[in-house]
């Protein structure tokens, strides 16, 4: 399994749990790579910002 198929189903499950919780508007990239536990370079290397990764996330569902 490369990095990139298991860092993202972790970015979009800690981003979901925040979505539980907090509004979107409060939700980082900061917050959601910790949560993830995936570095945050990992992050920009396959999105460009937090709008970007909600994008993807949408398209996938």
């Amino acid at each position: 399994m490369t990095k990139k198929t298991s860092s993202s189903p972790r970015l979009k499950n800690a981003f979901t749990a925040f979505l539980r919780t907090q509004p979107l508007e409060q939700i980082t990239v900061q917050s959601i790579v910790r949560k993830a536990d995936v570095n945050r370079l990992t992050f920009y290397r396959h999105f460009l910002d937090r709008d970007d990764f909600l994008r993807t996330c949408l398209d996938t569902l």
